[in-house]
Parts: C-alpha cells; sequence; structure tokens
C-alpha cells in the first residue's frame, strides 16, 4: 500500500471517530446494531509523516435507555374472584324484589357469605334488590343491595335482569276495639259495623214513625279518626247509603286504598299504621237533630 493509499484510509477512519464522539446517528440504511454489542471505534495516530499503531482506548457508546410514555403502562397482575357479598346487618330474606314480598323467607344473620345473581333497581315498592343464593345451602332470594346492608366485590348493576312474579296483595288489617258509646243515640236507629276491608259502615235512620229503613231521615254522617298519639287525623263526609268510612254506598263500601302494596287512608294519603285510634261517627238528620257514636279504642294490626 503506497503512503497515499495509507493517507486516504487514516483520514476516513478519523472522520468516523468524530462521529461517533458527536452522538450522531449511524446510515439507517445499515442493519441495527445488536443493544447487547457496543459499537467500538480505534483511532491510528500520524505523526511526523510516519505512520505508528498505538493501542487506542475503544470508546463505547451504550444503547439509549427505553423510557415509557405517557400513554404507556406496566402490565399488572389481576387476580380473578368469583362474585361475592356479605351481610353487613340482620337482613331480611324475601321470595322476591321489595318488601311487598312477605313474609320473608327467613332473616339472614351478620356475616352471611351470598353468591349474587341477578338486580332489580326498582322493587315493589322501592329500592334496588339483588337476587343471591346462599353460599352455604342453595336456596335462592332476594336482599336489599344498599350498601348498608351488603358488601361486594362486583358492580350489582351489570348483573342480568330477573323476572319476578307481582307479589299478592297483603293482608288486611285486623281490627279489635271497644265497646260502642254515642251521645243523643236514642233519636236514631242504627247499626255500626266494623270490618278490616273497609274499617266501619254506618246503617242508620231517624227514630221517627214515618221512618223505617236506611237513610230515611239522614242528611249526611260524618266520620272522624285520631290517632291516640295525636299525630294523625282524617274526617271524612258521607252522603250515599249505607254510610262508608272510604265512601261507596250500597251494595258495597269503598275498600282500603292500596298504593305501592301498602294501605293508606287516602289516595296519596299517610300509610296505615299500627295503633290505638278514636273513631267517631256524627249523625246529622234533616231536620238537624245530631247523634255522636264513638269507639275510644279501636285497635289496628298490619300484618
Amino acid at each position: 500500500m503506497d503512503r497515499k493509499q495509507l493517507s486516504t484510509l487514516l483520514g476516513s477512519g478519523l472522520v468516523l471517530v468524530i462521529l461517533a464522539g458527536c452522538n450522531l446517528p449511524g446510515n439507517t440504511s445499515q442493519q441495527p446494531t445488536q443493544a447487547s454489542t457496543p459499537i467500538i471505534s480505534s483511532l491510528a495516530v500520524a505523526t511526523g509523516g510516519q505512520v505508528s499503531n498505538q493501542n487506542p482506548t475503544p470508546t463505547v457508546v451504550e444503547p439509549p435507555t427505553s423510557t415509557l410514555t405517557d400513554t404507556q403502562s406496566l402490565p399488572t397482575a389481576t387476580a380473578t374472584e368469583s362474585p361475592a357479598c356479605t351481610v353487613l346487618q340482620v337482613l331480611n330474606f324475601r321470595s322476591g324484589p321489595g318488601t311487598a314480598y312477605r313474609p320473608p323467607i327467613s332473616t339472614l344473620p351478620e356475616g352471611t357469605k351470598l353468591i349474587p345473581q341477578g338486580y332489580n333497581p326498582v322493587g315493589v315498592p322501592g329500592g334496588s334488590w339483588v337476587e343471591v343464593k346462599q353460599e352455604s345451602g342453595d336456596q335462592i332470594g332476594w336482599v336489599s343491595s344498599g350498601n348498608q346492608f351488603i358488601s361486594c366485590n362486583i358492580e350489582l348493576t351489570l348483573l342480568p335482569s330477573i323476572e319476578v312474579p307481582p307479589p299478592p296483595p297483603p293482608p288486611l288489617p285486623d281490627l279489635n276495639s271497644s265497646k260502642v258509646d254515642g251521645d243523643n243515640i236514642d233519636q236514631f236507629v242504627e247499626q255500626v259495623i266494623q270490618n278490616p276491608d273497609y274499617l266501619v259502615r254506618m246503617k242508620v235512620y231517624r227514630n221517627l214513625p214515618e221512618f223505617s229503613k236506611d237513610g230515611d231521615g239522614i242528611k249526611k254522617v260524618d266520620f272522624s279518626i285520631f290517632d291516640n298519639n295525636s299525630s294523625f287525623s282524617l274526617t271524612t263526609t258521607e252522603l250515599n247509603k249505607a254510610y262508608c268510612f272510604f265512601g261507596g254506598g250500597d251494595p258495597n263500601c269503598n275498600t282500603w286504598v292500596l298504593e305501592d302494596y301498602m294501605y293508606k287512608w287516602s289516595k296519596g294519603g299517610q300509610v296505615l299504621k299500627s295503633g290505638s285510634y278514636r273513631l267517631v261517627v256524627q249523625v246529622t238528620a234533616t231536620d238537624g237533630t245530631i247523634g255522636t257514636w264513638f269507639i275510644d279504642k279501636l285497635e289496628i294490626t298490619v300484618p
């Protein structure tokens, strides 16, 4: 090799070393360097017009450190759990989604383990309910899904919807009353009939020779009821015979108002509650005569 060729070769090597020192990227047409193999360059030094080979110090170029972008994340391990719920307080276990499904099948003690199977967002008369299977047996029923009642490891709204037949009407209340007393009641002929369907019905006519049947000589009948805690009162006026607390007359009285599977005193009114009440019936005759009947203690028990 002559001096000119050697000089050219040394010049080329020097350029490569300078490029490597400036951290310029390599030729993209070359094959990519494996990350595990460092890039090493040697420098031949020419001095005094003579070429000598010195032991060069290798230059190692490390591959760039890989970093995650904002949109990348490391994979995380997830544990697969079977759907499960735990009862947090003593809870009624019912045949359907709602308190209208009564009586309850049983009660579940705190800590009972349940397997959720279905979900109903609006029970009867309200609230959200979950169909569950008892972990310790095969019995299936419904419990309220309120987080004060149960704790679950899944989102209950993702469970399938379960169709359930509507609940039967609630049983009628029980009535038990004291003796019927009254003021000026001898001016009338009356029959006070108590019945769980319609509470009370009054058959009455004026006690005069020309009158002989229900409604004769009667202008109106007012019914008033009060609870013994003075927190509730209701008065209704009836003009048609037979005189019924909820209206209607012959041959049938209207029954209790049933809304949301609960008996109420009137449409949109207060819910019937168990307790002790006082009932007053005032009869006004067409001639202005007034007679008053009252039951001081009317016990109503809602099943």
